[in-house]
């Protein structure tokens, strides 16, 4: 499907940047018709919207930092770096992950989170995920995975790929990181703990309640992180009093514009509301980040790549 989307913006560029110098000529030769030079203006408008937001902002990598609470009382800190969606494949590819785990590196977080859909379409893809292993934090590098690590939505139910998610988990792994899949652990941070969940997709098989049992954890012990890919996941995190948790999948609409936002539907129950940011649901926080990969056409439109840090006290 990239093919098809890169055919036609490829297309759009060509067709339209030919129209706008045909047009300039015209006004050259009939300075009187100002509608051609109007004509002008507009296509090449155009013609560079398309092309920044298709192949200049993707390569962007900003950092946008957050603090957030996690109790009343505060005694101790952590700095936790979290990316989403990767989704490496046909656009983004092992030099762009490189980049991001310097950028990542650059911050020194305490914590890495990595919140899932690491490739495009492809259990292959998975071998671009090796510069992962260069990620070091005090307090450890965590993972889930997401809907695309284990197949696609094509018009209907899940199509899943038999053994995308394993080899997934196995390279991940391999390059020192802990995928939780459906799985805890528990943090000393100074005078406290903080545990840390981590579920699979909400589109699979996603189990809150075996992870908090992984690790023997009652609602309220601990101040709780909850990783999900899938923001939807809210509603059953805010059941069992979880903190804060943090998700990606939405990649901020991919397109958004100033005043308005996300362009296309954001795909999760949720909708445009909750495209991006800090929300809260009762007692519990959802953090969303706007992703640093692409699915569907390349673009990115005043939404680049983002590497989200937050600044954590309980």
């Amino acid at each position: 499907m990239n093919y098809v989307f890169d055919a036609l913006i490829v297309g759009f560029l060509l067709l339209d940047g030919s129209m706008a110098i045909r047009f300039l000529k015209k006004t050259q030769k009939t300075p009187a018709k100002r509608w051609s030079f109007v004509l002008f203006c507009t296509m090449a408008f155009a013609w560079l919207v398309i092309f920044y937001g298709s192949f200049i902002e993707p390569q962007f990598i900003v950092v946008r930092s957050r603090d957030i609470k996690l109790s009343a009382t505060t005694t101790e800190n952590i700095k936790v770096a979290l990316i989403s969606d990767l989704h490496l494949g046909p656009y983004k590819g092992e030099w762009f992950l490189h980049r991001v785990v310097a950028k990542i590196l650059d911050q020194r977080p305490d914590m890495i989170i990595l919140d899932g859909d690491f490739v495009y379409d492809s259990k292959t893809q998975a071998e671009l995920l090796t510069s992962l292993k260069d990620l070091r934090a005090k307090y450890g590098v965590f993972a889930v995975l997401g809907n695309h690590d284990y197949g696609e939505e094509k018009g209907g139910p899940m199509e899943v790929e038999s053994g995308r998610a394993d080899k997934i988990t196995e390279v991940l792994r391999g390059a020192g990181v802990k995928v939780l899949r459906n799985e805890g652990e528990q943090l000393q941070i100074g005078s406290k703990k903080l545990t840390v969940l981590g579920c699979e997709d909400f589109w699979v098989n996603c189990d809150i309640g075996k992870a908090m049992s992984t690790v023997n954890l009652q609602s309220g012990i601990y101040p709780t992180l909850l990783i999900s890919h899938n923001p939807d996941m809210i509603y059953v995190a805010q059941r069992k009093n979880v903190n804060l948790m943090v998700s990606g999948h939405t990649h901020a609409g991919q397109v958004r514009l100033p005043f308005i936002g996300p362009v296309p539907e954001i795909p999760d129950y949720l909708g445009r509301k909750y495209d991006r940011g800090l929300f809260e649901f009762g007692k519990t926080k959802l953090f969303i980040t706007g992703g640093v990969g692409e699915i569907g056409p390349r673009a990115r439109l005043f939404n680049p790549p983002e590497i989200s840090m937050l600044n954590l006290s309980f």
